[in-house]
């Protein structure tokens, strides 16, 4: 497949570090010569941010066309509910200005890239492909492990 952007970006908790999220990933790797991961962390989370970061450095270290990058969401959860969109996409207009799409299965993912006049590549929205959140494997690891990769599965465990 031909690549047609130069920058995408990539938005997420990754709280754990799933297959899906994986997926999702090499989505934007199809149609994008770079991208940037924005493991986005706040007070209170039930996964280390420092641990979730390491997950993703550990996954795409070899990868050169991936970037990571991690920002605290702190400051824009305090603002009025109405502000805080219109904050966010601010901020990544500023920090990301190179960046030429937004690619993730999410619906604010048209906002943001409406408000960034770029492309919004969207993926598996239903979650038809991998049929599992972030939030089900929390609420049962054992259960859903099959959806880790080896060293998410690893720390987690050792984590009990």
């Amino acid at each position: 497949m031909i690549k047609q952007y130069n920058y995408g970006l990539i938005i997420g908790k990754f709280m754990p570090l799933h297959s899906g999220h994986l997926s999702l990933i090499e989505y934007g790797l199809q149609y994008c010569e770079r991208i940037k991961i924005l493991l986005v962390i706040s007070k209170n989370e039930p996964i280390e941010p420092e641990l979730r970061y390491s997950w993703l450095i550990e996954h795409y270290k070899n990868n050169r066309e991936i970037d990571i990058d991690i920002t605290n969401r702190d400051a824009i959860n305090e603002l009025p509910q109405e502000n805080r969109t219109e904050a966010w996409c601010k901020f990544i207009k500023q920090e990301y200005p190179c960046i030429d799409c937004i690619v993730s299965s999410e619906t604010y993912g048209d906002t943001l890239a409406n408000f960034l006049n770029v492309d919004h590549l969207k993926f598996d929205h239903k979650r038809e492909m991998t049929p599992i959140s972030a939030s089900e494997i929390r609420k049962d690891i054992d259960k859903h492990i099959h959806y880790l990769p080896e060293h998410v599965k690893k720390s987690l465990t050792d984590r009990k």
